[in-house]
């Protein structure tokens, strides 16, 4: 819940900042948002491979507009959150993000839930420059090289969680060091063993 509300929070204020609004969801000297109301999209894996995901993000987003909401909006604004399923299909994705999109209202997308959708669903909100924040995705060229093999960085694409590139070898190397024994003791439960020097066979 804690990590959803931060991406929403995240996701308003790269919104707000985008269209010039205030970046923050405190209190604004313009309050321009008083009384309205900020659309925002969810392209997530209900169903399908990501199915195991996607329902958990839905439940956390819902809680956190909600929490959001009851405290006052922001800026005086309550949030609108309107969540789609790709059923975990990349095409899918590309097509829900599109029509999201072309409705005119978003202020910001959130997901998709797969890396294998994000790169075809960002490099549209992209290029229609609607700010979208990654909550899940950990492949790569998600953050900042949306458009690969293209190099110029993406201006509207951001992400919350880590990529596998920092995430996998950061926790590699944390399990190892804090539980050495453990991993040796499930190794050998499972009949894997370190190789003996041939000189300490004889």
């Amino acid at each position: 819940m804690r990590t959803v509300a931060r991406g929403i929070a995240i996701a308003l204020a790269v919104a707000l900042a985008a269209c010039g609004g205030a970046s923050s969801t405190g209190t604004s000297t313009s309050n321009s948002y008083q009384g309205k109301t900020i659309q925002l999209g969810a392209i997530l894996s209900l169903t399908g491979a990501g199915g195991v995901y996607g329902p958990s993000s839905q439940k956390g987003m819902d809680l956190a507009v909600e929490k959001i909401n009851n405290s006052g909006g922001v800026n005086g604004a309550k949030i609108a959150l309107d969540t789609k399923d790709d059923a975990s299909d990349k095409a899918q994705s590309a097509q829900v993000a599109q029509t999201l999109i072309q409705q005119g209202q978003l202020l910001a997308l959130l997901g998709p839930t797969l890396s294998n959708s994000a790169v075809a669903v960002h490099p549209l909100a992209e290029s229609f420059k609607i700010p979208i924040l990654a909550v899940s995705t950990t492949g790569i060229h998600i953050v900042p090289d949306c458009n690969f093999p293209k190099t110029d960085p993406c201006k509207y694409v951001f992400r919350d969680s880590l990529g596998e590139e920092s995430a996998i070898p950061t926790n590699i190397k944390v399990y190892s060091g804090r539980h050495p024994r453990q991993d040796h003791d499930r190794g050998a439960q499972a009949g894997i063993h370190r190789p003996v020097p041939w000189r300490q066979r004889l």
